[in-house]
């Protein structure tokens, strides 16, 4: 009877040692597994992110420097507003008209403390206002050069008139609202 008891006892005590030591350490290896098998989807996740990138990567070393530097004078680093300038003028002397004034308003919206991504590409636009001299048909020549520079110059609005009283005497007074844009 005795023997019973120590055996009845023993088993007492070996489910006592079971769900005090073993049961706890059975749950964190459980907790461990369920760890590793995230990081293991993490794991897989970022690979297929870097294959991502890596295809990305050899796209764009692909592209030759003549067109990168086409695609970087489309859209410069920076307001680029002298050189801008220079290329509006030259344009202008090439068709006889006399440029008046430039003026560059930045639209760039006012830094927020918002997180920024990298992903996220920040063209800015600038809108541009021309008032020139000259022609009607120097003014249109004017325009057909404009469209074929290869700085992205989107016009939004002409409109001329004259600056004297017979508009036989002098040339034509044009004003040009248009948009720029360069990138940080």
């Amino acid at each position: 009877m005795t023997r019973f008891v120590f055996s009845i006892i023993f088993l007492f005590i070996s489910v006592v040692v079971f769900f005090s030591g073993v049961f706890p350490a059975w749950q964190k290896v459980t907790d461990l597994q369920v760890e590793i098998a995230e990081f293991t989807a993490l794991n897989d996740e970022l690979q297929d992110i870097a294959g991502v990138r890596d295809e990305l990567m050899g796209q764009y070393n692909s592209i030759s420097q003549t067109d990168l530097n086409k695609l970087s004078a489309m859209v410069p680093r920076g307001l680029g507003s002298a050189q801008f300038v220079r290329d509006i003028e030259a344009l202008a002397k090439r068709h006889g008209m006399f440029l008046r004034s430039i003026d560059f308003v930045s639209q760039e919206k006012p830094t927020t403390s918002q997180l920024k991504l990298p992903t996220e590409r920040q063209v800015i636009p600038v809108d541009v206002s021309l008032k020139m001299l000259g022609s009607y048909e120097s003014f249109g020549a004017f325009l057909r050069d404009l469209e074929k520079t290869v700085r992205i110059v989107d016009v939004a609005d002409i409109s001329f008139g004259t600056r004297q009283q017979d508009a036989r005497e002098g040339p034509l007074e044009f004003s040009l609202n248009a948009a720029t844009y360069y990138s940080r």
